[in-house]
């Protein structure tokens, strides 16, 4: 698999994730999307830190891409719906959120470097969609 190949696939789903996910959260409690997509993004992480065959390795990856695509909206909407007078801080706050994720590019690459492959920036993967699905348990929508 050619890494340009693996960040088009990602790509092509996670766009794929995000027109479905304006459909099915219109559907579905945002709480239930937020949740199976947790739940889904720790299996798909989770597998790619052991699947050896390409064809997993690119379900995986697409899976990956579907699943995430609308945790941040999800996430930016629980907010709004709790503080809906701090509008402009909670957005300043996301995006500050979104710019911060630089460090997690950096522990990726200590943890590759530590564990001598990739897996090791995967496993730094797994620990943040645990850490969304521990979140997902604790939202109360209004």
């Amino acid at each position: 698999m050619s890494l340009e190949n693996a960040i088009s696939l990602y790509f092509v789903f996670k766009t794929i994730g995000a027109f479905s996910g304006s459909i099915i959260l219109s559907v579905f409690s945002a709480k239930r999307i937020y949740v199976i997509s947790a739940i889904a993004a720790l299996i798909a992480i989770t597998g790619l830190v052991f699947a050896s065959h390409l064809a997993l390795l690119y379900v995986l990856i697409a899976l990956t891409g579907l699943v995430c695509a609308s945790m941040f909206s999800i996430i930016f909407s629980f907010a709004l719906k709790i503080l809906p007078e701090k509008s402009n801080e909670i957005s300043g706050l996301m995006i500050m959120g979104v710019s911060g994720g630089a460090l997690f590019p950096l522990l990726m690459g200590v943890a590759s470097d530590t564990a001598g492959a990739q897996w090791g920036a995967a496993v730094v993967l797994v620990l943040c969609c645990a850490y969304q699905l521990f979140l997902s348990m604790f939202v109360k929508e209004k």
